[in-house]
């Protein structure tokens, strides 16, 4: 699995972001969201995904991937981002 963890923060309020394929998000994928949430806060925690350039291996339409997210493990939509490349999630900034 190839997940880049990293935090940005502001005077305001500090943003993290669980970047990942997700190709199917899965429990050991919600067991790292809780503990952000845990550490972080729910508010504070986004998930960010995006298309995939490769179709035969990793089949799964960003549309798949929130569906199976918010339906599965009941995280908010507006907490799953799509990114063009969710390991440089410059979409977020």
């Amino acid at each position: 699995l190839r997940h880049t963890l990293f935090e940005e923060s502001t005077d305001k309020k500090k943003i993290v972001v669980y970047s990942g394929e997700f190709e199917p998000f899965h429990q050991a994928h919600y067991d790292v969201y809780q503990r952000l949430v845990k550490e972080f806060g729910k508010d504070s925690v986004y998930l960010v995904t995006g298309e995939s350039e490769d179709e035969i291996d990793e089949p799964m339409t960003f549309a798949d991937k929130e569906r199976i997210i918010s339906e599965m493990f009941g995280i908010e939509k507006t907490h799953i981002q799509q990114v063009e490349n969710p390991y440089i999630p410059k979409e977020l900034l």
